[in-house]
C-alpha cells in the first residue's frame, strides 16, 4: 500500500481582526477607568494641599502674635511684610512673608493663592476662587463664604 502523507494544513500565526478589536476595546475601557481615577487623585490632592495651606497659615499667625506679644511689640497686622517700591505684582510672590520663614510664591508645590487686599485672599480651586479673610482682632483665617466649597476646606 502506498501511504499517502497528508501535512497539516499551515496556518498562519496571525491574530483575527476580531482578536485585535476586542483587545484594542479592553485597553480603551481600562484607561478610561485609570483616567477618571487619576483625575479624581488630583483633586483630593490639591484639597489637600490647601488645607495643609490653611492650617500652616493659621498656625503661623497665632505663633506670630504670641511672639509678639511676648516681646510687648504691637499685634499682627500684615500677613506680608511691608514692600518699599509698593509694586502691584506682589498679588501672587512672596505671600505671608510676614508669618511664614518661607514665603509662598508661584511653584509647583503651593496652591495658586493670592492678594485681594490688605487682609483678603483668594486660593483658586476646581474652577472658582474662594476667598479667605484675615481678620487681625480675633486673629484668624478662615473662608469669608459660607458654600459648600468653603465646608469642604474645614
Amino acid at each position: 500500500m502506498n501511504k499517502i502523507s497528508k501535512k497539516p494544513y499551515n496556518k498562519l500565526n496571525a491574530f483575527s481582526l476580531l482578536e485585535i478589536v476586542f483587545g484594542i476595546l479592553l485597553i480603551a475601557i481600562i484607561s478610561s477607568v485609570v483616567v477618571s481615577k487619576f483625575g479624581s487623585f488630583m483633586q483630593t490632592s490639591k484639597l489637600s494641599s490647601i488645607k495643609s495651606d490653611i492650617a500652616l497659615i493659621q498656625s503661623s499667625i497665632i505663633s506670630k502674635a504670641n511672639m509678639l506679644s511676648m516681646q510687648g511689640l504691637d499685634m499682627l497686622v500684615s500677613l506680608e511684610l511691608s514692600n518699599n517700591n509698593n509694586n502691584s505684582n506682589q498679588n501672587s510672590t512672596n505671600l505671608f512673608s510676614a508669618i511664614l520663614n518661607i514665603p509662598f510664591d508661584d511653584g509647583p508645590n503651593h496652591a495658586k493663592w493670592s492678594k485681594i487686599d490688605d487682609k483678603t485672599y483668594s486660593v483658586e480651586y476646581k474652577n472658582t476662587k474662594v476667598e479667605f479673610v484675615y481678620d487681625k482682632d480675633k486673629l484668624i483665617f478662615e473662608c469669608s463664604e459660607s458654600d459648600d466649597i468653603c465646608k469642604e476646606m474645614k
